[in-house]
């Protein structure tokens, strides 16, 4: 059961899902034990808690690549902003106004 698991987490990884999916519906087609059963679902929890946890640690990641081109955009804005108003007062003392 253990190299089953393995090989889960490692397709997982490889975001090979297809896969994966195919070998759950292969195992759960064969007869098991009770305690056979109550291993896979502990396997398939681990791996569901592990695929979940990635996924939140890589949305995370983006948000905060997201949140620094944010920043950056919003600087850059704020610059521009600065150099019209700039280039305002200028005209308005070179033209009297």
């Amino acid at each position: 059961m253990e190299t089953e698991i393995n090989k889960l987490k490692s397709l997982l990884e490889e975001k090979k899902f297809d896969e994966v999916k195919k070998i759950i519906e292969d195992v759960a087609k064969q007869p098991m034990s009770d305690e056979e059963k109550a291993a896979a679902a502990v396997g398939v929890a681990s791996i569901y808690m592990e695929t979940v946890n990635q996924i939140g640690e890589e949305y995370r990641e983006s948000l905060k690549e997201i949140l620094v081109g944010l920043e950056r955009i919003n600087k850059a804005q704020g610059e521009a902003e600065d150099r019209v108003k700039i280039a305002e007062v200028r005209n308005s003392l070179a033209t009297g106004q």
